[in-house]
């Protein structure tokens, strides 16, 4: 009955298309995952490392015709050899397999841990590599994602969230738990037939179950598409590679470059194009470190889990974090476009590929065409986009105005120097000290109030009987202390 009931659901799972040979996509994943940020970090911190001394390029690669897969041998043709030597040492160079290895020096431990628990094989850990290349922030196809690359329904159906907020594919730890747990379904419906489970996992039981109907008098694995061929033989290769060399282990290196960051808690929901305008740094240092936030919103409930800063802007965050959940962008002037957009969903298409091709949520789709499930069909007409939409127009003295510099607070010990008097058309001061400040483009209350020493938001709004909204070339009563 279970297996029956797993075997259902994943036959609604969308298979995966593959319109570039295996090589070649294999080649851009790892490509990809080189350049991942903690790759990089690794490099600044242990550069020696990358130096392919003459120990690490005489290593020495299979040669052997074939070589095990879990409990069967694959063939290996010399083609096979050449290509896959390639993908892992291009050009000769060990740099890039010294990056993947180190990755699986960090989550190896995490992986078999968690498959033995499962009562699976820990062979199970190279899978990773090859999907993603052991990157968290891997994409591939469109519809897959994440350290395993897991379709959309399967990773919603084994308890992850995605939506336009957060996508936990791109997590580790539960990310992982999930895979197991597919991986564990997947073992129970194939009997612990390893190729078939692999397969299925890449390409969907309904690929499996359609190859093992028409294979006849071949073997499943002879049954098989060449780029499902090609993938089994370099998941031994790889296996073999890594199982006969030896490198540094890099896993003190990245406690090293982890410990550089601390985990904050936030106490309202924050938006993080916010907190990089405030704290003066890019948005992608504050995404790198915490790639399950797809969207812009850091949630306070969101599972407990803190959002990791680096610990040089921890203590101004937490000075800044009242000013962080009230800023505002600067206003731009915007018009409004009727639009009412349709697609005919295609072969091995999801909610969760069309959403993300129009730029909306898959609940927002299943709310414009009613629909109480993900279930979808080919030739099936859904509405993506309704109603009016903003199209922002922001005039040329906001875009070519430089970023306001807010600020840094006086330590304790340094001395206040007094502000420098500058003539200002924004502001006008008579001899009482009362200023007539006018409000331009991006300004805020807290912002106006840094500009004069002793003044406070607070005060703005009592002189002015006004609340935090205010708008360009609007008059503010300023009394200067």
């Amino acid at each position: 009955m279970q297996t029956r009931f797993i075997s259902l659901l994943i036959l609604f799972i969308p298979l995966c298309g593959f319109g570039q040979s295996f090589v070649q996509q294999q080649e851009r994943i790892f490509r990809a995952s080189e350049s991942q940020w903690l790759c990089a970090e690794l490099v600044k911190v242990n550069a020696e490392y990358f130096n392919c001394s003459p120990k690490n390029t005489s290593w020495k690669l299979p040669q052997a015709d074939s070589l095990s897969f879990f409990n069967i041998n694959v063939a290996l043709h010399d083609t096979d050899r050449t290509a896959f030597a390639a993908l892992l040492f291009p050009n000769n160079d060990c740099n890039r397999y010294l990056k993947i290895i180190s990755l699986c020096d960090l989550y190896f431990p995490l992986i078999r841990k968690k498959a033995e628990a499962k009562g699976l094989q820990a062979e199970y850990q190279y899978l990773p590599v090859l999907l993603s290349g052991l990157n968290t922030s891997s994409r591939v196809n469109g519809s897959r994602s994440g350290l395993w690359s897991m379709e959309y329904l399967v990773a919603r159906k084994y308890g992850l969230r995605i939506d336009e907020s957060v996508d936990e594919r791109n997590g580790g730890d539960f990310t992982t738990d999930a895979a197991i747990k597919y991986i564990s379904d997947l073992h129970t419906l194939y009997d612990g037939d390893k190729v078939k489970i692999i397969t299925a996992y890449r390409k969907g039981a309904p690929f499996v179950n359609r190859m093992e109907q028409d294979r006849g008098e071949l073997s499943f694995f002879d049954a098989l598409d060449e780029d499902s061929r090609t993938f089994i033989k370099f998941y031994a290769y790889l296996k073999a590679v890594i199982t006969s060399t030896s490198a540094e282990n890099q896993l003190s290196n990245y406690f090293d470059i982890l410990g550089q960051y601390e985990g904050v808690f936030v106490e309202d929901n924050l938006q993080i194009a916010s907190m990089a305008r405030v704290l003066q740094v890019s948005e992608s240092s504050l995404r790198l470190p915490n790639p399950v936030y797809s969207g812009n919103t850091i949630e306070s409930t969101y599972r407990r889990i803190p959002f990791m800063l680096e610990n040089t802007i921890v203590s101004k965050y937490r000075m800044l974090k009242d000013s962080i959940a009230r800023y505002e962008e600067p206003a731009a002037a915007v018009s409004y476009v009727s639009k009412e957009k349709y697609h005919t969903v295609k072969k091995g298409e999801s909610l969760g590929i069309i959403a993300k091709k129009n730029k909306v949520s898959v609940s927002q789709i299943k709310k414009w065409n009613s629909l109480r499930s993900d279930n979808i069909r080919a030739g099936q007409r859904l509405v993506v986009g309704q109603g009016s939409t903003v199209v922002p127009k922001a005039s040329n003295q906001v875009a070519e105005k430089k970023p306001e510099v807010i600020r840094e607070l006086p330590k304790a010990n340094d001395p206040v120097k007094p502000k420098e008097k500058k003539e200002s058309t924004a502001a006008k001061e008579d001899k009482s000290g009362k200023t007539i400040y006018t409000v331009k483009s991006g300004d805020s209350l807290w912002k106006i109030a840094q500009r004069y020493k002793g003044v406070t938001e607070d005060d703005l709004k009592k002189w002015n009987n006004c609340g935090n909204k205010i708008t360009p070339g609007q008059k503010l009563i300023v009394y200067t202390k």
